[in-house]
């Protein structure tokens, strides 16, 4: 082979590595820059989408949850309608958003919506808000401490849905406001998501409980029969709380979160997380996979006696039993949700990685104290009030003086 032949044989190859290198499917663990949040709203459609991941909600007759699609793998994740959140106000249980009717549960079809109606009890859609992510905390990052310098907040698009109560709801309860908030974010198939329950009435309301997300999805955990979970065990609640009437009503499943997680798409964390421990139910109590009762197992679609954690709620154990004096606002804790591309260990890792600390900056405060300061631990450990939640993060505050 001569000289010629052998630097044509080269510049070809080259041109062949440069040409499959453009077109090979672009990694959002290398590069996440292409991909950027959008809002496309269609009629009585709107759909929140990155070109990772994408969520998709029908405005009328109610904001209702009707996709969430795997745009890496090209799966539909979402299996059936539920309720945009539950708030338990004054002990009862109110729906935000939702539709009832759906025919069948273990699939869902846009062609059920027109079979499918408001429930009279429903807090109702009104109005919905388009803008940027705005940040969660105040954060000044220390150069001398990390070499990347990323946005703050992270950039993307945020969505604020507007509820209002039912007609038939208590007289007391008809000033209460539910706001459901979204944001997607640029570069990473991550969704946040947290509600805020605003009192615009003239008496104090107690909001006994809430679930800020219900999510069915399509089943890819191992077939799990329901048992008592370890972690309601630690909270020293009453034997059975979960599993006295299973065929009726949810049950955690006694499966450790960790192991859930290694055979679904879906990863969930809030900052309603204790850490400080090994296990994944433990420190992040308000994430529950749970049996998908009674809508879905009621209808006898069964695995030789079990069923599997099919619907996830973001919920805490208990309470919060928080009062909400007129002209005040609850916030809920904020569910970080991530869809999956890879079922291998080092892909997921990598990718669970950056969805925890997607939206928690590195070193916001130093875990390490070297001496008192009274001072400084008055900023770590806030004491909020008035339309704040009562709540301290030591995440959330850069300490100075530690």
């Amino acid at each position: 082979m001569n000289y010629k032949t052998t630097s044509l044989l080269l510049f070809l190859w080259g041109i062949a590595i440069g040409s499959s290198a453009e077109n090979a499917p672009k990694d959002w663990l290398i590069n996440g820059d292409p991909f950027k949040a959008t809002v496309d709203v269609r009629e009585d459609t709107l759909r929140l989408s990155n070109g990772l991941m994408s969520r998709t909600f029908v405005l009328s007759p109610n904001v209702a949850t009707i996709g969430l699609d795997n745009l890496m793998t090209g799966n539909s994740e979402l299996r059936a309608v539920r309720p945009e959140a539950i708030v338990t106000l004054d002990g009862k249980d109110y729906p935000v958003g939702g539709l009832n009717g759906q025919p069948v549960q273990n699939y869902f079809t846009t062609g059920f919506l027109h079979e499918m109606k408001v429930c009279d009890t429903a807090f109702i859609y009104t109005g919905y808000e388009i803008g940027e992510t705005i940040e969660r905390f105040p954060y000044r990052p220390h150069e001398e401490w990390t070499a990347n310098k990323y946005p703050w907040p992270a950039p993307g698009k945020r969505i604020v849905f507007t509820y209002q109560p039912a007609p038939k709801i208590a007289e007391k309860l008809k000033g209460i406001t539910v706001k459901v908030i979204y944001e997607l974010y640029d570069k990473a198939p991550i969704l946040s998501k947290q509600i805020e329950v605003e009192n615009r009435g003239t008496q104090t309301v107690v909001l006994n409980a809430f679930k800020s997300e219900i999510l069915t999805l399509t089943e890819t955990a191992p077939k799990v029969h329901y048992g008592e979970p370890h972690e309601v065990r630690m909270m020293a609640q009453e034997a059975g709380t979960y599993t006295k009437d299973y065929r009726k009503k949810a049950a955690q499943t006694d499966a450790p979160r960790d192991y859930i997680d290694r055979f679904t798409q879906l990863f969930v964390v809030t900052d309603y997380a204790m850490g400080g421990d090994m296990e994944a139910m433990k420190d992040n109590p308000a994430v529950r996979w749970v049996f998908d009762h009674p809508e879905y197992e009621a209808t006898g679609i069964r695995y030789y006696g079990q069923y599997k954690p099919a619907r996830l709620e973001v919920t805490p154990l208990i309470g919060p039993n928080y009062e909400i004096a007129p002209g005040e606002t609850f916030q809920s804790c904020t569910a970080f949700e991530m869809l999956r591309d890879a079922t291998d260990t080092e892909r997921r890792g990598l990718a669970d990685t950056i969805g925890i600390f997607w939206n928690n900056p590195p070193k916001s405060i130093c875990p390490y104290v070297n001496f008192s300061n009274s001072q400084a631990t008055h900023k770590a450990i806030p004491h909020k009030k008035g339309s704040e939640q009562r709540k301290w993060n030591v995440r959330n505050i850069r300490a100075e003086g530690f």
